[in-house]
């Protein structure tokens, strides 16, 4: 699961619509107020627009179930012990995990369409 609480005021920031992806496909936009929380299925696809002005702060807390990750990505296959994607590849397991081997093929990385920390 995993839940996001508005912190900024009313009115902080324009833009940064958190939006879900439906059933139908469409993209249906969640609004929020300071000290509001939207809880949400965490493998539901999401994303953020883009903040136009102002500044957006949120806290998100992802609560999951499962074997222990060391990479700091969304595994694709939940309940798995294998992680698809190489876990040396990325900057936190590089500077946390310096000693994971990394692998010489890298066609199993899989780019995710809505991953959270995408939006600057």
């Amino acid at each position: 699961m995993t839940m996001d609480m508005m912190l900024s005021e009313d009115g902080a920031f324009e833009g940064g619509d958190l939006q879900t992806e439906e059933v139908d496909g469409t993209l249906k936009k969640h609004e929020f107020k300071q000290g509001d929380a939207l809880i949400f299925v965490s493998h539901k696809y999401h994303c953020v627009n883009r903040v136009r002005s102002g500044r957006r702060n949120v806290m998100v807390l992802e609560f999951w179930y499962g074997p222990e990750r060391l990479c700091s990505h969304r595994c694709e296959k939940f309940g798995s012990e294998i992680c698809m994607r190489d876990p040396g590849q990325d900057m936190y397991t590089q500077q946390f995990h310096p000693n994971l081997k990394q692998r010489d093929d890298s066609s199993t990385s899989i780019l995710f369409p809505f991953r959270l920390g995408s939006v600057p």
